[in-house]
């Protein structure tokens, strides 16, 4: 049986040549998404950028527009540090891009753990830090992710996503306790997961926890591809994320490949003859 999604479930991440909030919200709404995905990598989306009343206006065009707004915290941030000065700032900053998502109507907030330090061998293995140093790296991540769950209680949804360390073991026994208690939630990026066996097992026992979704596509060498350009099974990945409270967003650039993932999702949605 075929996969029937709307159009309005499915989204964007501007990351690339975004101009402003507001051309985001009408380039989506151009296509007929329902969700559009800022990244605080960009200046542009900057949240000191956006006194109070700019907040307002953004969220008053988002709801003019249907559109859904979701927001990813920046990438250069890391819980995954010894180094307590820079988990405060990773902390201070992670604050401060929920406070804009409420503030702007994000319901959504997608973050990384971030990148723990490892030293290249002479055979080119990668030798890391957190197998040194557990109990601190899992004392550091444990605390930053208390802090977060508190600041983020009663607003926009906090979702981690598996990026490269999301499996390593401590960090997975780390997510088993925090999900267990709740406040937190996922983002599956379903390019970083393609071969990752461990990931994959992890999301689909916490696929209830899943509020967000990445789609694009894998060919065994690179990700961010539009879908039916690589090898992804993402049929049975959206089927299986169909019914959760997410959107799924094209994480794919420049904006002509945002294009073509429309073209595949109305091929999909309409006719189910789109080759996933």
């Amino acid at each position: 049986m075929a996969l029937h999604l709307p159009l309005t479930r499915f989204g964007y991440g501007a990351a690339v040549n975004e101009t402003s909030i507001k051309d985001s919200i009408d380039f989506a709404a151009s296509l007929g998404l329902g969700a559009v995905e800022l990244s605080l990598n960009l200046p542009v989306f900057f949240p000191e950028k956006y006194d109070r009343g700019q907040r307002r206006q953004v969220a008053a065009h988002a709801r003019d527009c249907g559109m859904a707004l979701t927001l990813h915290a920046p990438e250069d941030l890391s819980l995954l540090s010894l180094q307590a000065c820079l988990r405060r700032a990773a902390l201070d900053r992670l604050k401060e891009s929920l406070d804009f998502a409420s503030d702007i109507g994000a319901a959504r907030v997608t973050m990384h753990l971030g990148a723990a330090v490892y030293f290249t061998m002479p055979d080119g293995s990668r030798h890391f830090l957190i197998d040194d140093y557990p109990a601190g790296y899992r004392a550091g991540l444990e605390s930053c992710l208390a802090e977060l769950r508190e600041h983020a209680a009663g607003g926009p949804l906090l979702c981690i996503e598996n990026d490269p360390q999301f499996d390593h073991p401590l960090v997975l026994e780390v997510l088993r306790e925090v999900l267990a208690d709740g406040g937190l939630y996922l983002t599956w990026d379903l390019g970083h997961s393609y071969g990752r066996g461990a990931q994959v097992a992890f999301l689909r026992e916490y696929v209830s926890m899943v509020r967000n979704c990445h789609v694009h596509d894998h060919d065994g060498r690179s990700d961010h591809l539009v879908p039916g350009a690589g090898r992804s099974d993402l049929s049975s990945y959206l089927t299986l994320l169909s019914c959760n409270d997410t959107h799924f967003i094209f994480e794919v650039r420049p904006r002509a490949a945002v294009v073509a993932c429309v073209e595949w999702a109305r091929r999909m949605f309409e006719t189910g003859e789109a080759d996933m």
